[in-house]
């Protein structure tokens, strides 16, 4: 299947993956504060498993559509890449040609490396990734904050038939990352949340 690139086995071939991800997202910067580059400020904010779900598809095709991308790539950050491939035999990362994308783009977050379901990007996946080619937008999810985070460089409306439920910095924090059976965030923390992406 030219132009689509999934667990890549060579160490080289994922740098690659990891050396356009410094474009949008770099270094290792995690959640309440913003992991990704200054120029993307404008925030949509929705729940994690929304994002890592084959109905998000057509928002990444928005997105695409929007930025004039040629392909989006995702890299999982968690667990780590080199301890994920001791275990599956490949990096935890995909590429996908725009064309492609409402197509492949949940085969790629169910595919299972070797047949080993645990190795799914959608089971294993606890930070990730994913950015298109033209660098003028992200996402950036975590499992732990249940929350999925879209930055873009200008703002930037999900389609109207639109399967995410997208909610508010505050919303987020109540419905997703502390309701009521979970522990609570440090004040700390709920603040930095805040303060990053309250702006919507």
């Amino acid at each position: 299947m030219t132009g689509f690139d999934l667990f890549p086995r060579d160490g080289d071939a994922f740098a690659a993956f990891e050396d356009d991800r410094a474009f949008v997202a770099p270094g290792a910067r995690t959640l309440p504060h913003s992991p990704f580059v200054g120029r993307l400020t404008n925030f949509r904010l929705a729940q994690f498993s929304a994002v890592l779900s084959g109905d998000f598809a057509s928002d990444l095709s928005d997105l695409v559509q929007a930025f004039g991308d040629d392909e989006i790539s995702c890299v999982v950050r968690d667990p780590s890449p080199t301890s994920y491939r001791l275990h599956y035999g490949g990096f935890p990362a995909f590429r996908i040609p725009a064309a492609d994308l409402e197509e492949r783009f949940w085969d790629a977050l169910s595919h299972e490396p070797d047949d080993d379901p645990t190795g799914s990007i959608f089971v294993s996946a606890d930070i990730f990734a994913i950015w298109g080619s033209s660098h003028r937008w992200a996402v950036w999810a975590e499992r732990s904050w249940d929350v999925g985070v879209v930055a873009t460089e200008r703002p930037w409306d999900p389609p109207l038939a639109s399967d995410v439920a997208w909610v508010s910095a505050q919303e987020a924090l109540d419905w997703f990352t502390e309701p009521d059976f979970k522990i609570p965030l440090a004040p700390v923390d709920r603040a930095q949340f805040l303060a990053t992406f309250g702006g919507r």
